[in-house]
């Protein structure tokens, strides 16, 4: 029987999410880490208060039964955006597992694609950052905005630009 964080959880598929997340040379790695970690550990995942982590667990796993499920059960959930500095709206979760999978289902979903974070970091920008271009084709084909700025006042573009992101920088300014 595999590791595993709580009943539901297999360890080898926790070890290749954090894989994935330390693919990319991010600051706050370690702190979505441990994030991932308070989500994957948090009991009784159905009540309602843990809704919104199941959720964030659902996209983490790339579950998108459960993703349509949830949203399904509890339509707010498209909605959702904590302000709160730790936390972030939907499609970034999505844009930092780096599944394009989970961004058409959220797409299709009707979550919204320029949703910012506490610092104005939209889902685009956190493509950028990262040069991901198959995300950024992902995001602007699905319709994300390539105007909003972060609290420095950047554009998605612009990240892309001072990290020399030459493949988002290219799809950004088309």
């Amino acid at each position: 029987m595999p590791k595993t964080l709580s009943a539901d959880v297999d360890w080898r598929q926790h070890k290749k999410i954090c894989k994935r997340a330390l693919q990319w040379n991010h600051e706050c790695v370690m702190g979505k880490l441990l994030l991932l970690l308070f989500f994957l550990t948090s009991a009784n995942a159905e009540a309602p208060e843990n809704v919104a982590n199941a959720l964030i667990k659902a996209i983490f796993y790339e579950n998108t039964p459960q993703i349509h499920d949830l949203f399904q059960r509890y339509p707010a959930l498209k909605n959702w955006n904590s302000g709160e500095p730790v936390f972030h709206p939907l499609m970034y979760y999505a844009t930092l597992m780096q599944s394009p999978k989970v961004i058409a289902l959220l797409v299709e979903e009707g979550v919204a694609l320029d949703a910012a974070n506490a610092v104005g970091v939209t889902a685009l920008h956190l493509a950028a950052y990262h040069d991901a271009t198959e995300l950024c084709i992902a995001l602007l084909k699905a319709g994300a905005r390539r105007t909003p700025t972060n609290k420095l006042g950047q554009t998605a573009a612009e990240v892309a630009r001072v990290r020399g992101a030459s493949g988002c920088l290219r799809e950004l300014q088309q």
